[in-house]
């Protein structure tokens, strides 16, 4: 199996990525981790599991998650900005738009 891990913002995002690809590779995963994106759109690997920043709904985003499922690829997201929603976080409505917009 195939692991992809998209690094976007290297001070960010390194080490977490980077212990989910060692952690992965020992249990005998295939780890492709940097600047992947552009390389799995251009049908460059094969098909694997895609580890996403997020899954916000815009038409780009749109397109690139139907091309993945298009090519058997697997799309699990980690949004490390937007972490646990805590219950006391705005009302019900409040939830739902912010949920609706991040993912």
């Amino acid at each position: 199996m195939n692991l992809y891990l998209y690094l976007e913002i290297f001070n960010r995002e390194f080490l977490s990525k980077m212990l989910i690809a060692m952690e992965s590779a020992s249990k005998g995963i295939n780890v492709y981790f940097g600047r992947v994106k552009p390389y799995l759109i251009r049908g460059f690997f094969a098909p694997g599991v895609i580890l996403e920043k997020s899954n916000t709904p815009a038409p780009k985003k749109i397109h690139e998650l139907i091309y993945y499922k298009k090519n058997k690829f697997i799309v699990t997201s980690l949004d490390e900005e937007v972490g646990l929603l805590d219950i006391s976080f705005g009302g019900k409505k409040e939830k739902n738009q912010f949920l609706k917009l991040r993912f």
